[in-house]
């Protein structure tokens, strides 16, 4: 196309078209499309989508020429737009059937055009779009790039699942909670993607599960541990979330309530 566009030496034809004489045989090309395929004729598409391909080339060689955009920014503007319109592929959502495919499809469609209007908070959540995108296509997760809760709140319709909060569970042997380098690795690779990670050793809390109460304390002193893994787990899992406990206390009964943390009782 750019030989067939060059002033010495080219197509006259071809040099005298823009867009908008050009537009009607796109119009054209893509109806010769949706014919042949109405029509069954596979042979026949072929050639078609190769001439639809062609109106493409066109539109983007004489964008190039003005300094617009190549075709290379085409395609790649395509690859974006699939990547960015499909996380349940490239990133990770989870949609399980091709109705959500749809809901999500909808809903960033809906965002990107937000981001092209005039809308403020559409505005607003592009830079942070950009942020995660650039983590996710590098392998890295949506807490690696350390978000702030107003940032967090722009993007929490996406249901990214590297925004959710992570914690490992590393078992260990009786003695491989210091100076254990499998450990230091958990916790290296858990500190990269803001993770947590909570070392439990399976063979301590199993014999735990046989003790009584008074053999148990005495069992956790002997070993240096202030409480069972399982405790810790959950003492974990509950900051991790923001929650805590809050307890009330009548005649009838004595209630331990999960509620966010800051909030007051009501």
């Amino acid at each position: 196309m750019a030989r067939l566009r060059d002033p010495q030496g080219g197509c006259p034809w071809d040099l005298e078209q823009n867009f908008a004489t050009i537009a009607p045989y796109t119009i054209e090309e893509a109806y010769e499309v949706a014919d042949a395929i109405d029509r069954g004729d596979l042979d026949d598409l072929c050639d078609e989508l190769g001439d639809l391909l062609l109106q493409v080339v066109f539109h983007a060689r004489m964008a190039e020429e003005q300094g617009a955009f190549a075709f290379a920014d085409v395609a790649r503007a395509i690859s974006d737009k699939m990547q960015r319109r499909h996380p349940h592929v490239f990133a990770d959502v989870s949609v399980d059937d091709a109705d959500g495919v749809m809901r999500n499809w909808e809903a960033i469609k809906r965002a990107e055009r937000a981001a092209k209007g005039g809308d403020k908070e559409a505005a607003a959540r592009k830079p942070v779009l950009a942020k995660l995108q650039a983590a996710l296509s590098d392998g890295k997760s949506g807490r690696s790039v350390g978000l702030d809760e107003e940032e967090k709140a722009l993007v929490r319709d996406l249901f990214l699942l590297t925004l959710k909060p992570v914690m490992y569970i590393a078992n260990v042997l009786e003695d491989g909670f210091e100076n254990n380098p499998h450990l230091d690795a958990v916790r290296a690779h858990a500190a990269a993607e803001g993770a947590q990670v909570v070392p439990v050793s399976a063979a301590i809390e199993e014999e735990l599960s046989q003790l009584d109460d008074e053999d148990r304390d005495t069992f956790l002193a002997d070993l240096g541990l202030s409480e069972p893994g399982l405790n810790r787990v959950i003492n974990a899992a509950y900051s991790l979330l923001g929650l805590q406990t809050y307890f009330t206390a009548g005649v009838k009964e004595v209630r331990a309530w999960t509620v966010r943390r800051g909030l007051h009782p009501r």
